[in-house]
C-alpha cells in the first residue's frame, strides 16, 4: 500500500513538473513575440495557376499593411507598409485568368479580399478606392483577363483580436503573337 503510495505521488510530481515547465515555456514564448511582434505574424503566400501544381509569387509582391496581435498579457498593434503601403508592392507577373491561391502559415477565420478601382464616373468624379470581391467570386478566384495591373488588400482575422491586413500586385502582360 505505501508503495502505490509512492508511485502515485511521484506521478503527480511529475506531472506538476511537466505542466509547471509547459507554462514557463508558454510564458517565455509569448514575452520574446511581444519583443518582436511581426515576426510572429502569420505569413500569407500567393499561389498561381493553383496551390497543388502553381507557383508562388515572390515575397517582394506582398506587404503586411497593419495589424492587431492578441498576445498572452496584452494586445500589439503595428503598421509596417501602413494603409498607403499597396502603392509601393512590385506585381508579380501572372498568366490572364489564372487560378490565385492565398495561403496562410495558419488558416485565418475569415478573409475578405478587396481590388484597386480607379475610374473616372459618368459624372466626371474619380473613383479611388479598394472595393470587396464578393464572397462567392473567391471560391474560384482568378487573375483578371485583360491586361494590366492589379492591386489586392486581404484583410484577416484570426479570432481573440488578432487581425492581419496583406497587400500584394499582380501584372497580367500583353499577348503577342
Amino acid at each position: 500500500m505505501k508503495q502505490r503510495r509512492q508511485w502515485i505521488l511521484r506521478i503527480v510530481a511529475g506531472l506538476v513538473l511537466v505542466l509547471a515547465a509547459a507554462g514557463i515555456t508558454v510564458v517565455i514564448r509569448d514575452t520574446l513575440m511581444r519583443q518582436d511582434p511581426e515576426a510572429a505574424l502569420p505569413v500569407m503566400d500567393v499561389y498561381y495557376r493553383g496551390f497543388e501544381e502553381g507557383e508562388r509569387l515572390p515575397a517582394m509582391n506582398i506587404a503586411v499593411a497593419n495589424y492587431t496581435w492578441r498576445f498572452l498579457f496584452e494586445e500589439v498593434s503595428g503598421e509596417i507598409a501602413g494603409d498607403e503601403g499597396w502603392m509601393w508592392v512590385q506585381p508579380g507577373f501572372v498568366d490572364a485568368n489564372s487560378k490565385l491561391d492565398l495561403v496562410f502559415t495558419f488558416e485565418p477565420e475569415s478573409v475578405r479580399v478587396s481590388t484597386w478601382i480607379s475610374a473616372v464616373q459618368e459624372d466626371g468624379e474619380e473613383v479611388n478606392e479598394f472595393f470587396p470581391i464578393p464572397e462567392e467570386d473567391m471560391a474560384d478566384f482568378r487573375a483578371p483577363s485583360a491586361t494590366g495591373t492589379y492591386f489586392y488588400k486581404v484583410d484577416t482575422e484570426w479570432g481573440q483580436g488578432r487581425t492581419v491586413t496583406y497587400f500584394f500586385a499582380i501584372k497580367v502582360p500583353s499577348i503577342t503573337s
